[in-house]
């Protein structure tokens, strides 16, 4: 259980999802950027959420080995629902890291995981269908959880799915169509361009994101 003297360290400094959430934590948090980690004193007593994030597997692994030797030992390393989906689809490169990373952060530093699904602060910014989101008074709150109880007391899927309407028929229907091309084509990476159409539609539900959607809701 950590210690009522524990710091709350941010590694993550420039992370959207600090910037985010860092006026629900307030000033208390020490934030650093993953350039300062080695020059960082980190104690033992400190809680560490590790917010920084490469998608290149070697450059994750050299941030928490700069960790694991600044002397962090109580870490929580921020993964996605996307990892859900790991390596089963070589062409999301987001997901795929992240999932790698999860495994690294476990072997270096003995790390729990904490997964957030789409990170909002209304629900309203949320696409429609059912996403897997994460809200920033939830991070709030699990980090101050964290500072009282120590990481394990964090429960590894820090989302929910939450159901949002259409914002049109139009939308409804194409949301209909990818969801039966998804499951009649090969792969869903043939439906990349498919995605950006999408995407240029603002219509946010497409990719990894629906794929580790209907993975979670399927299985759980």
């Amino acid at each position: 259980m950590a210690a009522n003297s524990s710091r709350l360290v941010v590694v993550g400094r420039n992370s959207s999802v600090w910037a985010r959430v860092k006026p629900y934590v307030g000033s208390s948090a020490f934030e650093l950027s993953h350039e300062e980690v080695e020059a960082t004193n980190i104690l033992p007593t400190d809680i560490v959420w590790i917010l920084s994030y490469s998608r290149s597997d070697e450059d994750n692994r050299r941030l928490l080995s700069r960790l694991a030797a600044a002397g962090a030992r109580q870490t929580i390393y921020v993964s996605s629902a996307t990892a859900i989906t790991g390596d089963k689809y070589r062409c999301y490169s987001y997901p795929r890291s992240k999932f790698h990373a999860e495994i690294a952060a476990v072997e270096l530093l003995r790390a729990s995981i904490v997964r957030f699904g789409v990170v909002y602060e209304r629900e309203d910014e949320l696409p429609g269908g059912v996403t897997l989101a994460t809200s920033l008074e939830a991070i709030a709150r699990a980090m101050q959880k964290s500072l009282r109880s120590g990481p394990q007391t964090i429960p590894r899927d820090l989302f929910e799915p939450v159901n949002r309407p259409f914002r049109s028929v139009t939308e409804r229907l194409a949301y209909a169509v990818y969801t039966t091309l998804v499951q009649i084509v090969p792969t869903p990476c043939l439906l990349r361009p498919l995605d950006l159409l999408l995407r240029m539609l603002g219509w946010n539900w497409y990719g990894y994101v629906f794929l580790s959607n209907r993975q979670w809701l399927t299985t759980t």
